[in-house]
């Protein structure tokens, strides 16, 4: 399965009430990594597409929190 298949299901799996979507987390953690990937010298494309696919496990049932 493609990562980018989930982010639409990502988008409308709610966090909280005021918190937004895992969507909304996932490029808030993207856009967070990205400046501290350059402060730190390295690459902030990199750093952002990997944070960019914590969140995916969310819509699917590869994990299940109890």
């Amino acid at each position: 399965m493609d990562p980018g298949d989930q982010s639409s299901a990502i988008d409308q799996a709610r966090l909280g009430t005021r918190l937004g979507s895992y969507g909304e987390k996932t490029d808030r953690l993207a856009t967070l990594a990205g400046r501290i990937a350059e402060a730190g010298g390295a690459d902030r494309a990199a750093a952002e597409s990997a944070a960019s696919l914590l969140k995916v496990d969310v819509t699917t049932d590869m994990v299940k929190e109890f």
